[in-house]
């Protein structure tokens, strides 16, 4: 089984990346994973270089790294390199996860059509994610596949349920997403798609740096936070949702946070991520 490994960096060198030096004790030349390629995915601010230890650690002619500082949205980075790749298998990793052996032992599974590890936080050490039936996932499990969801990294996803993703929306990722809402809104589309017998299951632990619990709410993560919110609305609409929305902006307005509440709007006017909208012209004119 061909298995992809993709690494997506940003602002951190390839040495400085949990993930990457996680992945140097667990998944080494002596790896049980045989038919792997592993993507490092450098997303800015400015390139780097592979160190030599990596070539050591991992073979070589499947190590490969790509630099692109452009910060690419993240759907479209994902739908990008599945395209680019093909493979039985793709496991997608943050640069700051440290993988456990658990979790690499599912590279070789081929029973399932997606497998989310348990997302346990650097800072506190409880497991956070993912949810199934409206709680939290800590033992290995079968997960509904109507309302479950979990945040992108460690996320294993099989080539069938790509084809089946491809037939239904003619890509993987939604591509009106930059960076919050494009892990939770996959999972709207298994959701879509789950009478078409999808496999998933929840198996293998992730330590992540999760930013709701660990980082500050600074002005950056309002803003995201409040555009994913107005996306959503509009592209997966119900009547809880605009009743949400209406609560958001009566929120906003009175709590005089007039900063995340024009971005909830923009992203609802839009429908997209003001970021996608500029790549996706940008793209149009080469």
């Amino acid at each position: 089984m061909d298995v992809l490994i993709l690494v997506v960096l940003y602002d951190v060198d390839v040495l400085s990346s949990e993930t990457i030096k996680s992945l140097m004790i667990h998944l080494d030349n002596k790896s049980s994973v045989i038919n792997k390629k592993i993507l490092v995915f450098n997303n800015g601010p400015s390139k780097v270089s592979v160190d030599y230890n990596c070539f050591e650690a991992f073979d070589e002619k499947n190590f490969i790294l790509e630099n692109n500082i452009n910060n690419v949205p993240l759907s479209i980075l994902y739908n990008d390199v599945i395209s680019r790749y093909k493979c039985d298998r793709y496991a997608i990793l943050d640069h700051d996860s440290v993988v456990s052996e658990d979790y690499i032992a599912q590279l070789n599974d081929e029973s399932y059509d997606i497998c989310v590890p348990r997302i346990k936080s650097l800072s506190d050490d409880i497991i956070y994610y993912p949810f199934s039936d409206n709680k939290i996932i800590t033992v290995d499990s079968t997960l509904n596949a109507k309302n479950c969801y979990s945040i992108g990294s460690g996320l294993l996803i099989s080539k069938r349920v790509i084809e089946k993703l491809f037939t239904t929306y003619n890509n993987v990722f939604d591509e009106c997403y930059a960076l919050y809402g494009v892990d939770v809104t996959f999972f709207k589309r298994i959701n879509k798609i789950r009478d078409q017998d999808i496999k998933i299951i929840c198996r293998g632990e992730l330590l992540h740096s999760l930013s709701r619990i660990d980082a500050v709410e600074n002005k950056f993560r309002q803003m995201e936070r409040a555009l994913d919110y107005g996306i959503t609305a509009r592209r997966y609409p119900s009547l809880r949702r605009s009743f949400g929305l209406m609560r958001e902006v009566f929120t906003k307005f009175f709590g005089f946070r007039f900063h995340q509440l024009k971005y909830t709007l923009v992203g609802f006017l839009l429908g997209a991520h003001p970021r996608v909208i500029k790549w996706k012209r940008s793209d149009e004119k080469k």
